[in-house]
């Protein structure tokens, strides 16, 4: 529709304005996404004026940079001294003499609707100047007097009006009716209108109005000094009138309000479904389940379901699980509550049926992120046994959880094969972030699995995916990204691999991607490595622990994060923390998944390496290797396989570990492996040169690692951390366009980024540029963390000199 709407006025000659008033209710991110597509697709002859009280989450830097915004704020709505007065005699009708001491009048801060109660208030005083310089410096709170003064001067009939619909966002008749329990509400709106007080009409059919805000927050005020019960009635009467128009989102916010917990729930249950497995609507699912009592949500199956998978996704597996238990008690004792509207009871025996087997594969996601893949696998089948065949939101749920089983017993195949299976059913019900999200874990199966060029591939329909028209910005991109960075570090494309990386790392609220944040910490260490920026990549490790989410557990610390730990370890020269992990293998729990165990070994065996002790490095790679092989984790095998080539070096069989580098090579050369390699560091440069000569081929694969090594030795040596091209983001190595570091590095810091970072020069602190782009200082601290990883520095002097040294500030 979107698209079709630009295309029509693109082909018009008319000029045409579009004024979207009250932007701040708006909350709804895919309206802020269509927005964002209209503003970056707009007709020359389209111009778009926004009224809003808070800067909505709009490319509003980028176009201010372009000269394309042209903004009116505070400032230059408040009025001054001069004009304040121009208004009280010329608009309100007053005989205030010009030299008149306006103190009083500024006490409004030059707020026209401060200035208007005051108008009014004055016009009915005899001697408004006198009334006027009875006020200088007699009344703190000038505008709270002259609200009571204006509304006490109302009937009482048009004060209980007033006062009762207050809780309004919106006004209209009927509602206004409903809530006032009258049928004269429509006159009373007109009479409003007609009289100038505060009331805005939202349409030019009468039908829809607005209180002005600060008259609304009077009132409001006024109301909050009465009876409680009352409010709550209001509220609920509300509440019933927007249920029965089928605005239930409204609905809710009323019933809440009311607190009429168990009318809340009845509102939420029929659409909790659609918001569950919609990730994009569980913030405001969760803010919902946040405001009704435990109590009633246990008692609630579908409510528990939806709270357990929140809590899921946001901390961690143990703190779902209790409610999970819960909702699966509520399931069987309070199952007569669940009746469908026939009444049927085979009906309603299906209803439980499925609501089981939603709750069951919610299980089975959980039980497999700990590790258990064998109960995983049995909570899958049970769950499959319980759904009909039409569920397939479910059922994408169920084959992820097979997927990640899979995974875990290092079945790389079979994982790929159930994450194509859970995007393919997502896809069917038009759940496209769960699509993409389900195609990116296949990609990372590929990665397993060493086939690069096939992941590389598989992402990029998830790009198409997720920017097709009506998907547009979708996060659930973050998934991809993650993936993609991954693919590119190990191209040795290093930038392109943390811009993607740091804009795939969610924000605290984005709720649905928080569980991505365990990949995205992994992707960072492994880029830093590369890098070799071993502070940022200790930072990272102390982000991950202040972190409560699946990382925590045993089998998630295990093949995400043991590998690196030890690299870090080892790169900082501290052997000794590195042995004390490996001695702790022996006493400590040990993670369910074989795959994860497997990660645990190839640490094990980098510190034996590292401790010089090579032979006892091969035993442990030996015992590793065939599995993997037999399992076609090819990636696995190529590390292994670079780690006994290493061990032989070191060991002086050389013509072992040249033949076992060989195998490394024919796996690595048609995927473009090259980090893999380099990040060895000389031991392994110096292999490959030999391999080199004794090869009967032609050596363009070996010339192009060799090459990389040289590039990184210089890098250091001139303190740069940057190779000295980089190729765009998106398009295939061989089309991709040349750039240089400047230009790179400029093109990736966002507007609003360049912004915080010249604040950063006049050594302002995270709160003072909050205070200055009216942000929230967790956003100003999350733009200062970007800032560093994309200009890859650790700290404010270092992020100062590196934007000097590219030109980005003066």
């Amino acid at each position: 529709m979107l698209t079709t709407f630009i295309n029509a006025l693109a082909t018009s000659n008319a000029t045409w304005v579009l004024f979207l008033d009250n932007y701040q209710a708006i909350t709804d991110p895919e309206i802020h996404d269509s927005l964002t597509f209209l503003l970056e697709h707009l007709p020359a002859h389209l111009h778009i004026l926004l009224a809003t009280r808070v800067d909505p989450p709009l490319p509003l830097a980028r176009l201010r940079a372009g000269g394309q915004l042209l903004e009116l704020r505070t400032e230059q709505l408040r009025c001054i001294p001069e004009e304040m007065t121009r208004f009280l005699n010329e608009v309100m009708d007053l005989s205030l003499p010009q030299d008149l001491d306006v103190q009083s009048v500024t006490s409004t801060e030059g707020w026209l609707v401060g200035l208007q109660l005051m108008g009014l208030w004055l016009k009915k005083q005899p001697y408004p100047h006198e009334a006027l310089k009875a006020l200088h410096g007699s009344h703190r709170y000038v505008f709270d007097y002259l609200m009571e003064e204006v509304l006490s001067q109302q009937s009482e009939e048009v004060q209980a009006f007033l006062l009762q619909t207050s809780l309004l966002e919106h006004l209209s008749a009927p509602l206004c009716d409903a809530v006032t329990e009258s049928s004269n509400s429509q006159e009373m709106l007109e009479f409003l209108e007609r009289n100038n007080l505060f009331i805005v009409a939202l349409d030019e059919n009468r039908c829809w109005y607005r209180y002005q805000s600060l008259f609304a927050k009077t009132l409001r005020y006024r109301l909050e000094r009465s009876d409680t019960a009352q409010i709550h009635a209001l509220h609920l009467k509300a509440s019933r009138w927007y249920a029965r128009e089928g605005a239930i989102n409204e609905a809710i916010n009323h019933a809440l309000k009311a607190h009429a917990w168990y009318e809340t729930a009845a509102l939420l249950e029929p659409i909790i479904q659609r918001l569950l497995w919609k990730r994009c609507e569980l913030p405001i699912l969760w803010q919902w389940l946040q405001q009704l009592p435990q109590e009633v949500i246990r008692i609630h199956p579908y409510l528990g379901l939806a709270y357990a998978m929140i809590l899921f996704l946001t901390t961690s597996p143990e703190e779902a699980i209790p409610w999970l238990q819960a909702t699966q008690e509520a399931i069987a004792v309070y199952s007569p509550a669940y009746n469908d509207v026939s009444g049927d009871v085979l009906s309603q025996n299906a209803s439980y049926e499925k609501l089981r087997g939603e709750v069951t594969a919610l299980e089975a996601i959980i039980t497999s992120y700990r590790g258990a893949d064998t109960v995983t696998l049995d909570l899958c089948s049970q769950a499959l046994a319980y759904l009909p065949e039409e569920d397939n939101n479910a059922r994408a749920t169920i084959f992820l959880a097979q997927s990640l089983a899979y995974f875990a017993q290092g079945r790389a195949v079979d994982a790929t094969c159930c994450a194509l299976k859970a995007s393919s059913f997502a896809q069917e019900i038009g759940d496209i972030p769960g699509a993409i999200c389900h195609l990116s874990i296949a990609a990372y199966y590929l990665l397993l699995r060493g086939r690069l060029q096939e992941a590389h591939n598989l992402l990029q329909q998830t790009y198409q995916l997720g920017s097709a028209p009506g998907n547009f910005s979708c996060s659930a991109v973050a998934w991809a990204n993650m993936c993609h960075a991954e693919i590119l570090r190990e191209w040795n494309r290093l930038d392109e691999a943390l811009v993607l990386t740091s804009e795939g790392m969610p924000s605290e609220e984005q709720i649905e991607l928080l569980i991505l944040l365990s990949t995205g910490y992994l992707q960072l260490v492994r880029l830093y490595l590369s890098r070799n920026e071993l502070d940022a990549a200790d930072n990272v490790f102390q982000q991950r622990r202040k972190s409560p989410l699946q990382a925590d557990s045993t089998n998630q610390l295990a093949w995400i994060l043991a590998v690196e730990q030890v690299r870090l370890w080892i790169a900082h020269g501290e052997l000794e923390r590195a042995s004390h992990w490996v001695q702790e293998l022996e006493w400590r729990e040990r993670p369910r998944s074989l795959f994860a165990c497997e990660r645990e070994g190839v640490a094990q065996a980098r510190v034996l390496l590292a401790q010089h002790q090579p032979s006892e490095a091969l035993g442990v790679l030996s015992f590793l290797l065939p599995h993997a092989q037999e399992m076609e984790r090819w990636g696995n095998v190529l590390e292994m396989l670079i780690l006994q080539a290493l061990a032989y070096h070191m060991q002086q069989e050389e013509i072992q570990a040249l033949s076992i580098l060989a195998q490394a090579v024919r796996i690595a050369e048609p995927e473009g492996y090259i980090r893999i390699f380099v990040d060895e560091g000389a031991p392994m440069q110096l292999l490959l040169s030999r391999l080199k000569d004794i090869e009967q081929r032609p050596p363009h694969y070996l010339d192009t690692v060799l090459v990389a090594f040289q590039r990184g030795k210089e890098m250091l040596s001139t303190g740069s951390q940057e190779p000295d091209t980089v190729s765009v983001i998106g398009i295939s190595s061989g089309q991709c366009a040349e750039h240089k570091i400047m230009q790179s590095l400029t093109e990736t810091l966002s507007m609003r980024e360049i912004e915080v970072l010249q604040l950063m020069v006049k050594g302002k602190s995270n709160q003072e540029i909050a205070k200055d782009l009216v942000i929230a200082t967790n956003t100003a601290k999350r733009h200062v963390s970007n800032i560093f990883i994309k200009l890859g520095v650790n700290n404010r002097l270092q992020a100062v000199a590196r934007a000097r040294e590219l030109g980005l500030i003066l």
